[in-house]
């Protein structure tokens, strides 16, 4: 069970306290403290004296443990949590006592038998980066050291993050995203495969919001008593709720602002908290709109499409007059964008009696009319008798709620409305009709009667004087409303279905998922994703009013997209939309039956920019001194193949071949991420898993939840391990392509596991990005090396071919562990023939720490075929330092603080039994090597691949970052090569470039690049002690096709050039129009971002929408002046 304030029973013994001691665990608050200026200690002191002030003659002492956030209320007080000691023993003594504090607000008091000393309390760990930088990994760290942050993160040190679309902030620096909307900050995004695991909505959750208010107190019982009657109906029969959710708040009479909240898997756990809440006279109306807000966005595994209930009295004091200007990004804004983006269904029950009449005029009622309009919630209004009888005869049926049809503030008269034939003989179309309570009531009216179409009075379910709930026959295809009194109804169908529909808004076609909301004015298109239906689906849209139901505009057939989007339904520009909220009716049909699907919608105004601004003009050529750059790529300072790997992508082929390792493929990845991972502190890394067949491609899972990650890939593997289907080739290729293009978080490792030979790919072929290292395991009897254009993949990446056995798959845990930190290659070799052994020397720098050294070849794994001699010619155990051996493969790890350092080379010796051996040595080191390729010697901006090969003239310059001056890059060789390891290199001069304006310091001078199709490149240079260092590289190169420059040309030396729009390497990155911009940063500058795909959801909202960050995508600049 997670609580959020402590709940532990027994946590040290209270050996030292007197027999007449009582212990009691506490939440509250207190007035006159301000958030985030007074340190525990100070707030300890004033809780005790405001309590010894007001309650003299008798011993109460408070030890606080925690201060809480205020959560966005403007209270001049503070939450605390912590536990209190006093000679009281009856709690309700203590209650009433402690009540009678005029600062301080109890919502929490708890019977404990002991209490937790400080000096045993636990403190959660910060968040470790993996770099001694003061800035966040991704950031940049610039020469006044200052931050520059990257994109949606911003503070001092860039730890913070700003999650777009509503995605809720982790502790980890990492966003949860709304489904469909996978990327690292939930920002809408370019094409990208959907992910199963974040689109699967089987798992919900249900968030309840009550008021602490003493008026609530019997209602609270009345729920109390009813909460498992209603919570099991809602869960299903299936049992679908992963997380309850309990949020308790109060604003007392004394202007002191507390709440309490509680969470579990199991519903039951909350019974104990329940019996020691504690209500407080409060104030009216209370600022509820943030509490439903942070009910919502604040804690961890509130899932999307679940059932919201808030329970209260009085209005919401925090409401403003209504607006569909959405960029004042009121509270009410707010939670409508929350709603349609989570599709999360909210009900609102307030409560009267006849001496206590809901005041149901001004905004902070009618907030919650237009809130239920909006995203098509229920207003309910019910006698405080009757709390439960509408949670166990209303409520209760909010089982996976898709609405059929709707109808919002309409006269009750003479009104019909027709009910969609259903899809499913399972469906069971409910009716919830609700009556607006306001001032031109009658004091008795005659609630409304429903009809069918033969005029069969329909019979309720369950009725209150302000409500009626209906569960229709099957025959009945449309309904009749009659009233007499002129009443303003609401009326909402419903059914029970897994079956929804997912949709966005766009002006831009390129955008896979943009914005729940649509904007006046803009044209826009809207993507879809339907959830349980058949993708060969026909589909339609069609805007109507949610009044009467009648359309607006004309209906949109939706068309399939080419490409990897996850919403892979695109529906025509539609020119304009009314402003304020709007139906969506959805109609779904798959050949034999149509489905309709109802979805709030809402069309929001926005106020076109005065002025936009522009870029900083570059310097020309002609005022560039020869060693300097045109503009600094300060981009290159943060770039990510400086740290370890960040997202950990395993792609398993699925197929008979590998259902006899897939067992062990599962403890292996359960044993490597369990011990890289500490279970009291959410991950920092991504986790992703692909399947792959010989026909599909399938994203399975990717999230940072490492332990829900592990019992993902577990069950994945269960189905692999019975797979019978043998394969003569499979789409490995496709699942590397697929894997970059799942990739939100950079560097990416990919662990490609397979059996069988690749099958030509579909995919227009590209280099593999440098942010990406591609190892390929080929499971076999260990003698068959992987295919050669597999090979091919492996180096171009820098990473790993290695084949393993079935038993030997269990030894890898290690290697992968090593792997994730092992951030430069210093030597990739291979020799034809090693049967009367080879050597290699290479060198190490003494910064490095760690060695790993990895030897393929028949029989290597055995005693005395492979060597390593260290600088000073000792030799290094091989068996005391494996990590990884299978047949023909060994991996050694070396801890060079256990070697004596030395400017001079260490030398591998490797003999097989027959045929070639391949060799590779790798670092774990502060020295990473950036190197980069460019046509002019003056520009920063270098291409991580080289383009020579789409041109007619293939010279180009190479450049290089190094981390600082303590490391200088002195000779470079460079040419052609290919997998079986025949490299014909030659040398090529380098010098220094201006630092001051390069951040890539070190280039050559002009050579010819080959034109092969696979490329090496070995760096070599020196540190300030005069240890030598190298660094291998290879590069691939493919031949000007039609699809190498998307919509631009290559120029003479082969290098892209872009049409408006669009930038990167390929064209193939859209950027944002009108000079989009974010303000950001440790110190609050402005700056431009250069290659940023992702971040340019609107090109004509970019910088209108205050809910939205984007910037330009032309350069960085740090405006400090520095």
């Amino acid at each position: 069970m997670f609580v959020l304030v402590l709940t532990a029973m027994l946590l040290c013994s209270s050996s030292g306290m007197s027999a007449d001691a009582y212990f009691y665990e506490i939440q509250g608050s207190i007035a006159g403290v301000t958030e985030g200026v007074h340190t525990i200690e100070e707030v300890q002191r004033r809780v005790n004296f405001e309590i010894s002030s007001t309650t003299r003659g008798h011993d109460i002492t408070v030890e606080l443990d925690e201060l809480k956030s205020n959560l966005g209320i403007h209270s001049d007080g503070m939450v605390f949590h912590g536990y209190l000691t006093t000679s009281i023993a009856d709690r309700n003594e203590l209650v009433v006592l402690l009540q009678s504090v005029p600062k301080i607000a109890i919502v929490f008091l708890a019977p404990r038998e002991s209490i937790q000393s400080t000096k045993t309390r636990t403190v959660p760990p910060k968040r470790e980066t993996a770099t001694n930088s003061r800035c966040d990994d991704g950031s940049i760290q610039l020469p006044n050291n200052t931050c520059l942050c990257q994109p949606y993160t911003w503070g001092a040190h860039c730890t913070q993050v700003i999650c777009q679309n509503f995605g809720r902030a982790e502790s980890n620096g990492r966003c949860t995203c709304a489904p469909g909307y996978y990327s690292q900050f939930c920002e809408s995004r370019s094409f990208r495969p959907a992910v199963e695991s974040d689109i699967d909505l089987n798992t919900r959750s249900l968030v309840i919001i009550f008021s602490l208010r003493t008026s609530m107190y019997e209602v609270f019982k009345a729920f109390q008593a009813n909460l498992p009657a209603m919570a099991a109906g809602i869960a299903g029969p299936e049992n679908n709720i992963g997380t309850y959710l309990f949020w308790g708040f109060v604003l007392t009479d004394d202007n002191v602002m507390s709440y309490y909240v509680a969470s579990s898997k199991n519903l039951t756990d909350l019974n104990a908290i329940f019996d020691m809440l504690v209500f407080s006279s409060a104030s009216s109306p209370q600022p509820f709109l943030q509490q439903l807000i942070s009910a919502q966005q604040t804690y961890i595994n509130i899932e999307a499409f679940s059932n919201v209930l808030f329970f209260a009295d009085v209005g919401a004091g925090d409401a403003t007059p209504p607006s569909d200007l959405f960029s004042l990004n009121t509270l009410e804004q707010q939670l409508i964008s929350i709603s349609t983006i989570w599709r999360r269904k909210m009900t609102f029950v307030f409560s009267e009696s006849p001496s206590q009449q809901l005041d149901t005029s001004g905004d902070q009622y009618d907030v919650f009319r237009r809130l239920a309009l909006a995203t098509h919630g229920d207003l309910l209004v019910v006698d405080k008798s009757d709390v439960a009888k509408v949670m166990t005869e209303v409520l209760n049926n909010y089982h996976k709620m898709e609405n059929v049809a709707v109808r919002y503030n309409f006269v009750a008269s003479n009104q019909f409305v027709s009910i969609p034939e259903k899809y499913s003989s399972l469906d069971e179309t409910k009716v919830l009709l609700t009556i607006d309570k306001n001032d031109e009531n009658p004091p008795v009216f005659t609630p409304p009667y429903l009809f069918d179409q033969n005029g069969t009075l329909l019979k309720t379910a369950s009725e209150g004087t302000y409500y009626s709930f209906y569960i229709l026959p099957p025959t009945v295809s449309y309904i009749r409303l009659m009233s007499s009194g002129g009443l303003t109804c609401s009326l909402r169908a419903f059914v029970n279905s897994d079956s929804t529909m997912l949709l966005s808004y766009t002006d831009n076609s390129a955008i896979d998922i943009g914005n729940g909301i649509r904007y006046k004015g803009i044209p826009q298109f809207a993507t879809g994703l339907p959830i349980e239906f058949p993708h060969s689906s026909t589909v339609q849209i069609q805007q109507l009013d949610s009044t009467y139901g009648l359309p607006v505009g004309v209906g949109s057939l939706g068309s399939q997209r080419t490409g990897d989007s996850t919403y892979f339904f695109i529906f025509a520009s539609d020119d304009d939309c009314p402003s304020g909220p709007f139906t969506q009716s959805v109609q779904l049909f798959d050949g034999r039956k149509t489905m309709v699907r109802v979805l709030p919608g809402y069309c929001a105004l926005i106020v076109p920019p005065a002025s936009t601004l522009t870029n900083k003009e570059v310097q020309s050529v002609a005022d560039v001194i020869d060693g300097q750059c045109l503009e600094m790529n300060v981009n290159a300072r943060g770039d990510p193949r400086q740290h370890d790997f960040r997202q950990v992508i395993f792609a398993i082929e699925n197929s008979a071949g590998m259902s006899r390792a897939a067992l062990n493929l599962a403890e292996v990845v359960n044993s490597t991420i369990s011990q890289l991972e500490r279970s009291d502190y959410p991950s920092v890394r991504q986790y992703s898993l692909i399947e792959y067949d010989d026909t599909y491609v399938r994203i399975i899972s990717s999230t940072f939840e490492w332990e829900e990650f592990i019992e993902q890939f577990k069950s994945s593997m269960s189905v692999v391990a019975n797979n019978g289907k043998r394969l003569n080739q499979s789409l490995s290729f496709d699942a590397i392509n697929k894997a970059y293009e799942i990739s939100i978080i950079s560097p990416i490792v990919l662990y490609l596991f397979t059996s069988t030979p690749p099958a030509q790919s579909s995919i227009d072929a590209k280099p593999i990005s440098k942010q990406m290292q591609v190892n390929v395991f080929t499971l076999g009897d260990g003698t068959a090396l992987p295919n050669g254009d597999l090979i091919f993949h492996q180096r171009e990446s820098g990473g790993r071919n290695i084949p393993v056995t079935v038993d030997g798959l269990i030894g890898l845990p290690q290697l992968l562990i090593s792997s994730l930190n092992e951030n430069s290659l210093l030597m990739d070799e291979v020799v034809q023939d090693c049967s009367s052994s080879a050597k290699f020397n290479f060198y190490v720098e003494d910064s490095a720490s760690s060695l790993v050294v990895s030897v393929i070849g028949i029989d290597v794994h055995k005693a005395d075929m492979v060597s390593l001699m260290d600088p000073t010619n000792g030799d290094i155990d091989t068996s005391g330092h494996t990590i990884y051996s299978d047949k023909n493969t060994i991996t050694l790890a070396v801890d060079l603080s256990e070697v004596k350092r030395l400017a001079e080379a260490w030398v591998l010796t490797v003999k097989t039994t027959s045929r070639s051996c391949r060799v590779q040595a790798r670092v774990i080191s502060p020295l990473t090597v950036l190197p980069g390729f460019t046509s002019n010697a003056n520009n920063d901006y270098v291409a991580t691949s080289p383009f020579t090969a789409r041109g007619t003239d293939n010279r180009t310059y190479a450049a290089f970052r190094v981390p600082s001056t303590d490391f200088v890059v002195s000779t470079v060789e460079q040419g052609s090569s290919n997998v079986n390891g025949d490299d014909k290199l030659y040398s090529v001069e380098t010098r220094p470039r201006d630092e001051k304006t390069c951040s890539y310091q070190y280039i050559t001078t002009n050579f010819q690049m080959s034109s092969a199709a696979l490329v090496k490149m070995r760096v070599f240079g020196n540190t300030s002690t005069n240890f030598r260092f190298q660094r291998t590289f290879f590069f691939s190169q493919f031949n000007n096709t039609a699809t190498a420059c998307v919509g631009g040309r290559a120029n003479q030396f082969g290098e892209c050039v872009c049409p408006e729009g669009y930038s990167g390497e390929y064209c193939d990155e859209p950027i944002c129009h009108n000079g989009a911009q974010g303000i950001r940063g440790s110190n609050r500058h402005l700056y431009f971002l250069r290659n940023l795909p992702e971040y340019c959801a609107f090109r004509h909202l970019s910088i209108i929408l205050n809910s939205k960050l984007c910037f330009n995508a032309n350069r960085i600049f740090d405006t400090s002046g520095t």
